[in-house]
């Protein structure tokens, strides 16, 4: 009602509704209820999008912009999406075997270490998971460096490396 209302006062004409983000196992519900009460206004409901989990994931690239960070390595993925963050100094087994898609958020002086557990976490995991990548990319903070077996993981595994002026913490 308070949506109509704005429209009605400015008299722009309605010729339809669609309805967005519901939840696919309640569109025939949503489509029958919502479409009653559109019905009794003279509104037509011309459609329902069903909610996408994904499209509500920041891209890597929205993530750079956000943080004023530098692409270093891989800007070719910049689309890939983040489902989860990881801190270098926290990365575990559980936290890396139950989902991918992790923004992995280290200090250049912690890097190492942070992908020496991601290396033995993916060996013990097995040899299909060695075949996945569980990182979105990698936000690296500081002024150091990197190694050379850094970037030769980061081109192995194409993974997106931004650098930012921010704090790890921040």
């Amino acid at each position: 009602d308070l949506n109509l209302s704005v429209f009605e006062q400015k008299k722009i004409p309605i010729i339809g509704v669609i309805i967005n983000k519901a939840i696919r196992s309640k569109i025939d519900d949503v489509r029958y209820y919502v479409g009653r009460k559109l019905e009794e206004r003279g509104i037509r409901l011309l459609g329902i999008m069903p909610y996408e989990e994904e499209l509500g994931l920041p891209l890597m690239g929205t993530v750079c912009s956000a943080i004023k960070g530098k692409v270093l390595y891989n800007k070719e993925y910049m689309t890939n999406r983040v489902e989860g963050m990881l801190a270098g100094s926290l990365i575990d087994h559980d936290s890396i075997q139950k989902s991918k898609n992790h923004l992995l958020v280290v200090s250049v002086n912690r890097l190492d270490d942070a992908l020496r557990k991601l290396e033995a976490i993916n060996k013990r995991l097995g040899p299909s998971h060695n075949q996945e990548n569980p990182l979105a990319g990698i936000i690296l903070t500081g002024k150091t460096d990197l190694h050379e077996s850094a970037v030769s993981y980061f081109e192995e595994l194409k993974i997106p490396v931004i650098m930012s002026m921010m704090d790890t913490y921040e």
